[in-house]
């Protein structure tokens, strides 16, 4: 899996825009797999991804148990 990460400037406004409190409660977005997915924590800090077109916590697809963990899949 590829990502880009979103500006830290950017992280509130991305989440407004893409309605993630409204769509994905509990998620917030910190960039995109590239290919149409989100990339977002959990309130405990797992990292999922949540599809952009019809998104829902529901279709949310565990990554890794935390940040270090999604960084240390990349090595």
């Amino acid at each position: 899996m590829g990502f880009e990460l979103w500006e830290e400037a950017d992280l509130g406004v991305f989440n407004d825009q893409y309605e993630v409190p409204r769509y994905a409660p509990g998620f917030f977005g910190f960039g995109s797999d590239g290919g149409g997915e989100m990339l977002a924590f959990d309130s405990a800090g797992k990292v999922y991804a949540i599809p952009f077109i019809g998104m829902s916590a529901e279709d949310a697809t565990f990554v890794a148990d935390s940040w270090r963990d999604f960084q240390a899949s990349f090595k």
